[in-house]
């Protein structure tokens, strides 16, 4: 018995990582800087961040759009599809530096 268990809870453990779900399944990058952030602190810094930044009333309302979907997405507690939207107003609002 305990040489069928422990294989089990090692392969368990070494195998967990490669399933774990990121935003680039949704096909949104990680924006750097936002990892380890929930989304009450995604919408806080975005509100912060879309004061800061000089942008096209167009693209303002792109963001926008996206903050209200994850605001919704947060109220339906889907905190995957919530980081997702709020990722991709970030990259709206402030590209990503390579």
């Amino acid at each position: 018995m305990k040489n069928i268990i422990l294989p089990a809870i090692l392969l368990a453990a070494f195998a967990a990582p490669s399933f774990a779900q990121t935003n680039t399944a949704a096909g949104v990058e990680p924006y750097p800087g936002l990892e380890g952030l929930d989304c009450v602190a995604l919408i806080e810094k975005l509100d912060v961040t879309l004061k800061e930044v000089e942008i096209s009333d167009e693209l303002k309302v792109q963001v926008v759009e996206l903050r209200e979907k994850g605001i919704t997405d947060l109220s339906a507690n889907d905190e995957n599809a919530c980081t997702t939207s709020l990722t991709a107003a970030f990259q709206l609002l402030v590209p990503p530096k390579e």
